[in-house]
């Protein structure tokens, strides 16, 4: 089970090279788990994981490219992506032919979500939209009260528009679980009376590893809306979804074209073993759950594979048997029809002798007689 054992042959036919080949490789819990690769924006706001630029009112459409995924796994497969596609949509389109690539994909969006300026300021009333739902608070003066007044503000719609919100280490993160886009519009600040005020919110994109998107240069990019006057503030953005890419065995995935190679991390998967798995985080919990499932995968295909081997054993076990009885039966009747010409020939000899015997005894008998009648 430490993979010490490799690969070995066993003869199982009566011929030269009638072999059968059996491998077993290690399930210690640093050698088994999920072989991922991560999809993400390559460059800020575009892409996979990536928020859009700040815009007036309306967020932007989806920056994500369309193209085509050659998948390598366990078959190769080729997966067409429609320009603007959701996380949701893409791991959709992976996860349609992953009966023959055995690669999944999972979606989640996610942001963090901080505000600034004079919505700290108690009285003051912050609202925007959450994929067209009208969400709003009071803010209560302090940064921790502020951050959960809108948590609390965004959970009591989230049946309405899809997205929850989460307070983890002092930092709010809105996130879907589906990989859907979240658009944040119209975001605004008013004071008691209504009138507008300037403020801003920054909202930073993350992976689907919780990465915050950095455009390629490692610092964090964070698209930062503001609120004043009407026709001034640019208060709305579209929040992209990760995509996660899992297999119990390795596998590769290449892009048609450079928009969308930017958003793969890596060609080619790696493995997170059983062994690192962290449940301190929800997030943490979460990706246990991909790694511990393939991670199980990996042992039931060892399982299959090891049942079908010991099949093949039985099998070969069986007629074996087999041979050795038909083998035995015929050496058995062979000894027997020896046995009894033998018998026979015997016999036949013993009477032939016998008959001799009593032949030389009366030849022998003659003379006498004569002799006896002359005196």
């Amino acid at each position: 089970l430490n993979g010490s054992f490799g690969s070995k042959s066993f003869q199982i036919g009566a011929n030269a090279n009638e072999t059968i080949n059996v491998s077993l490789s290690s399930v210690a819990a640093e050698k088994i788990g999920s072989n991922q690769v991560d999809l993400q924006g390559g460059t800020a706001n575009e892409g996979f994981g990536t928020a859009t630029a700040a815009a007036a009112s309306t967020a932007a459409a989806s920056t994500n490219a369309g193209g085509t995924y050659d998948i390598s796994g366990r078959n190769d497969a080729q997966v067409t992506i429609a320009a603007g596609a959701s996380a949701e949509d893409t791991a959709a389109a992976i996860n349609s032919v992953t009966s023959s690539t055995g690669v999944s994909a999972q979606a989640r969006t996610e942001a963090t979500v901080v505000v600034g300026g004079a919505a700290t300021v108690s009285g003051e009333t912050v609202s925007f939209e959450l994929n067209d739902e009208k969400v709003s608070y009071v803010a209560t003066g302090n940064a921790d009260g502020d951050q959960q007044a809108m948590a609390e503000a965004i959970n009591g719609a989230t049946d309405e528009h899809g997205v929850t919100a989460s307070i983890e280490n002092g930092v709010l993160s809105v996130s879907n679980n589906t990989g859907a886009d979240i658009t944040l519009e119209g975001y605004a600040t008013a004071d008691a009376a209504g009138a507008p005020v300037a403020s801003t919110l920054s909202v930073t994109a993350l992976s689907y590893a919780g990465v915050e998107d950095d455009g390629g240069t490692g610092t964090a990019v964070p698209v930062v809306l503001t609120s004043g006057v009407a026709g001034t503030a640019t208060d709305s953005t579209r929040i992209s979804g990760g995509i996660q890419l899992n297999s119990s065995e390795t596998f590769s995935v290449e892009a048609s074209d450079d928009s969308l190679a930017g958003v793969i991390t890596e060609t080619t998967s790696k493995l997170n073993d059983v062994a690192d798995v962290d449940i301190t985080s929800q997030k943490g919990s979460q990706d246990a759950l991909a790694i511990i499932d393939n991670a199980i995968a990996n042992i039931d295909s060892q399982r299959a594979s090891l049942g079908a081997v010991q099949n093949r054993f039985n099998h070969t076990i069986s007629n074996l048997a087999n041979i050795s009885e038909n083998v035995s039966a015929s050496r058995s009747r062979i000894q027997d029809t020896d046995f009894a010409t033998e018998t026979a020939e015997m016999t036949k000899n013993q009477i032939l002798q016998q008959a001799g015997t009593s032949i030389l005894s009366q030849a022998n008998q003659l003379p006498q007689t004569a002799l006896s009648l002359l005196g």
